[in-house]
């Protein structure tokens, strides 16, 4: 007997209760193209629901998973040396050209690191773009395809889009246009660059003094914690000990003074001479028991 659907409303398309729950697949998506992680989009086909299965419900390696990961991976370069250098020529560009301050035809610029008035193409432009996808690919899309193989594929990786993963696109009047693709091109030619060797190895300078600036802290802080707790064991063992805690209470009852201060630091030094007189003592005795099990064999 032959199914027949019935239509819902005048009209309608019988089929889109079953696309808004997500059963059936609506035609495009969209999702983010641009080389170096602008909002811009660009409509990409979704692949068949037989293609991708339940997993396009669940979310495993779909268009949408795939462009959270490339967001995040490009946040991630952005974030290294190599990373900043690409991008922040490509942004110099990107900038200049969608400044609204030169006609199509013009000499495009834009100010580098120095101030310097930096002259450049539309094609310089794609080349930066084409070095920085690529680069990118080798970077942390090696690494977000090395996180989707441990995962045994729970997790996704943009490298598995050829939309993501090759695609070269530069920005222009608030849109991308796809100007080459890794499938094809993967040599791109030199282009003018926003800052030099020395520029980047300034900044890289300043974040390890930064980082060693931090460490410094960290310890002194760990440090100063681990004395607090090495006062207060100190001052248990002067309240518990007979020849000590009479002082220390007459201290401890003293006002906040530098007298206060000396005779506190002078009872913490002759209880940490007691623990070590203790200490040896121990010491001795195992020594003396150990030569006196040696004789008896």
């Amino acid at each position: 007997m032959a199914f027949k659907m019935s239509p819902v409303g005048k009209n309608k398309c019988s089929y889109s209760p079953m696309q808004k729950k997500g059963l059936i697949n609506p035609s495009p998506v969209k999702v983010a193209t641009s080389s170096t992680g602008s909002s811009s989009t660009s409509t990409v086909t979704k692949p068949a629901a037989g293609g991708v299965g339940i997993r396009t419900i669940v979310g495993a390696n779909d268009p949408i998973t795939q462009s959270n990961d490339f967001d995040r991976r490009t946040q991630d370069f952005n974030k290294t040396p190599e990373g900043k250098r690409l991008s922040d020529s490509v942004n110099a560009m990107s900038g200049a050209i969608n400044s609204g301050d030169f006609k199509d035809g013009s000499n495009y610029f834009f100010k580098n690191s120095a101030g310097e008035t930096t002259y450049f193409t539309e094609d310089d432009y794609k080349n930066a773009s084409g070095a920085y996808v690529k680069a990118k690919n080798d970077s942390v899309g090696q690494k977000s395809l090395e996180e989707r193989g441990a995962s045994g594929g729970n997790k996704s990786s943009y490298m598995d889009s050829s939309v993501l993963r090759d695609v070269v696109s530069i920005n222009k009047g608030g849109k991308n246009i796809e100007v080459a693709n890794l499938k094809e091109n993967k040599d791109f030619a030199d282009y003018p660059k926003f800052g030099d060797d020395t520029y980047y190895q300034g900044i890289a300078n300043e974040q390890a003094s930064k980082k060693a600036d931090e460490q410094v802290y960290v310890k002194k802080q760990t440090d100063a914690v681990k004395n607090m707790r090495s006062i207060g064991e100190l001052q248990k063992q002067l309240r518990a000990n007979p020849e000590l805690s009479a002082q220390y209470k007459n201290v401890a009852s003293m006002k906040s003074s530098e007298a206060r201060k000396k005779q506190f630091t002078k009872l913490l030094d002759l209880q940490r001479q007691a623990n070590k007189s203790q200490s040896t003592e121990v010491t001795n005795q195992s020594t003396s028991w150990k030569k006196h099990l040696k004789k008896l064999k």
